[in-house]
């Protein structure tokens, strides 16, 4: 069955991507799928290099937005100087 899931996900990809609704599914989807696949057989790298070429298709204010997410924790946790 996951043979399957993986095949159609596969193939439907490129079109899922050009609308916004099917869009945030398959990205959220892929990034479930290859983050999992990533720890599964131990190859952290390729899970990495997905989500990479993944927020080529977020729009400009949601990546900027996930890219500063980290920056922004640091700054809450450390102590004022």
């Amino acid at each position: 069955v996951f043979t399957w899931a993986t095949l159609a996900f596969q193939a439907l990809f490129p079109l899922a991507v050009w609308w916004p609704f099917t869009r945030s599914l398959f990205l959220a989807g892929g990034v479930v799928f290859h983050v999992s696949t990533g720890m599964l057989l131990d190859i952290p790298e390729m899970g990495a290099a997905f989500l990479v070429a993944y927020a080529l298709w977020l729009p400009e204010g949601t990546a900027r937005t996930i890219l500063e997410a980290p920056r922004a924790a640091m700054r809450r946790l450390s102590p004022a100087s």
